[in-house]
């Protein structure tokens, strides 16, 4: 109970910052460009807040039927450059962003650093306006431990096929990025090393790394 109400505080505090950061933008300063592997520039700002560093992306998407360009801005914790000795597995990305719909599961006995790193990528992932690629995204857990059974559904990687689409947060003696069929699973050392990880499939789901 207590790491639910945790999680449920941490949830808070980021979307306030979230909202902080897209608000402050125009005025960031400590600016600096990323080249992705293809060639493309991508520009970051770099922010305080309290005592975290927050990674600022800035990029443009258009959506099928539309040609606006549409403004995204996108706050994480880690940077780029000091993700690149993360593995990650050849065009992942399509067990992800070709779904209908998307579950981000964890074991519910996770501290709620491991929360951080779902959110970050359900806020790119899912349907709000921020988000970029508009696919409805929920949290769920591994399994119940009777206090989230009746409010977030029980999702494993056996839930995961062509439709749904299932992300696995697990610590692990290796921090990497693979699938298992349809399922993708992240793996990490330590629950920072989650967060990197977490941020690792962004970057890559974004064509940033």
């Amino acid at each position: 109970m207590e790491n639910t109400k945790r999680a449920g505080i941490i949830v808070i505090v980021l979307i306030f910052i979230a909202i902080l950061l897209i608000l402050l933008i125009p005025i960031l300063s400590n600016k600096y460009t990323y080249t992705s592997p293809n060639g493309e520039k991508f520009t970051f700002a770099k922010a305080r807040v309290g005592e975290l560093t927050m990674h600022i992306l800035t990029t443009y998407t258009t959506y099928k039927g539309d040609l606006t360009n549409y403004k995204q801005v996108i706050p994480l914790i880690n940077g780029p450059k000091t993700l690149e000795e993360i593995e990650v597995q050849k065009n992942i990305n399509n067990k992800i962003l070709n779904k209908k719909f998307v579950y981000i599961t964890l074991d519910p006995n996770f501290k709620g650093d491991a929360v951080i790193a779902s959110i970050d990528i359900a806020k790119v992932l899912g349907t709000a306006d921020y988000s970029v690629f508009k696919i409805p995204t929920q949290g769920a857990f591994t399994y119940s431990n009777n206090v989230n059974s009746t409010i977030t559904p029980i999702i494993t990687c056996n839930n995961a096929n062509n439709d749904i689409g299932v992300i696995l947060l697990n610590l692990s003696k290796e921090n990497k990025i693979y699938s298992s069929r349809e399922c993708v699973i992240l793996e990490a050392t330590t629950y920072d090393n989650l967060i990197k990880v977490a941020d690792r499939l962004v970057y890559n789901l974004l064509g940033v790394m």
